[in-house]
């Protein structure tokens, strides 16, 4: 799963729960697409149109998907869903603890809580078959790396250091790594922490990289 899927996939499941189309978080190019294939569509009612034969095999006529082109504004005050901010996916990872895992810190029960390299059998497992941390939630640590919303960027250093979660530029560049959280099954018990962060760029899809819907409640 690549980030621009998994973006795609929060607008899709904002409109199958019927929320309204303004309060979705990602901006795409389907008014575009949709405008591309009115045209294809009326040079082939024009049989002898000089350009009909060319739009025949032209790539609109392929089952071509809207693409995520940009974040909406104020997405963190839109009601749609969206991928959870970096801060957000620590603070559920984390689920109130401050060590490095959400049940404390050693080794030696990360499999009652993570699938990773150790006991994984090198193969995602379905979600829930371990124990969730104190919020309930399943496989915040290990399995799949979770997609999170931002770019990446280098920490802050520093003794009195304040981040707020605030929003990421709007446009999306394919250059610009973005985040990912949790851990995996492919990986060694060291990443298996709930500070560990990774980064890729968006188009990038991998077997092991997945995501989790979130959404702003006011």
């Amino acid at each position: 799963m690549d980030w621009y899927h998994a973006a795609l996939y929060c607008n899709w499941l904002s409109e199958q729960e019927g929320i309204a189309e303004e309060q979705w978080c990602y901006e795409t190019n389907a008014g575009k697409l949709f405008q591309e294939k009115v045209s294809v569509y009326t040079m082939l009612l024009l049989p002898h149109h000089p350009l009909a034969a060319a739009a025949s095999t032209s790539y609109f006529l392929g089952d071509r998907q809207p693409q995520v082109t940009a974040l909406k504004k104020n997405y963190l005050g839109l009601g749609g869903y969206r991928l959870p901010t970096e801060a957000e996916m620590e603070y559920a990872t984390r689920a109130g603890a401050l060590t490095s895992r959400y049940y404390g810190e050693t080794e030696e029960l990360l499999p009652k809580y993570a699938w990773y390299q150790k006991n994984s059998q090198e193969k995602a497992w379905p979600v829930g078959s371990l124990k969730p941390n104190d919020f309930g939630l399943f496989d915040v640590q290990g399995n799949v790396f979770t997609w999170c919303q931002e770019r990446y960027e280098s920490y802050l250093h520093g003794t009195n250091v304040h981040i707020d979660d605030k929003e990421d530029i709007y446009s999306i560049n394919t250059q610009d790594s973005r985040v990912l959280r949790g851990g995996s099954f492919i990986v060694q018990a060291s990443f298996v922490r709930s500070s560990n962060r990774l980064s890729h760029g968006p188009a990038l899809r991998s077997f092991d990289f997945g995501f989790r819907p979130a959404r702003t409640f006011r």
